[in-house]
């Protein structure tokens, strides 16, 4: 907060946002992992983490198991 350069310099459009709709897999999950590729346009950070928390979640949810409480717990712990 002490260097006004590093303030944000304007907003992206919210049609411009990354999105996704409807995926094949049934499912949208990010455990703070980059949202957009190296190609997107518009800068949102430079602080992502790596994917392995976001390919962990993805290995359970592509199990097929049922999707409830326990399952969110038993990823939440790993």
């Amino acid at each position: 907060g002490w260097d006004p350069d590093q303030d944000w310099q304007g907003y992206i459009p919210f049609n411009d946002l990354p999105k996704i709709i409807n995926p094949e897999q049934g499912w949208v999950a990010n455990a703070n992992n980059a949202i957009a590729g190296t190609d997107y346009p518009n800068y949102i950070t430079a602080y992502w983490h790596g994917d392995y928390r976001y390919q962990r979640i993805r290995q359970y949810l592509n199990r097929n198991d049922p999707v409830n409480k326990q399952l969110f717990q038993l990823i939440q712990i790993l």
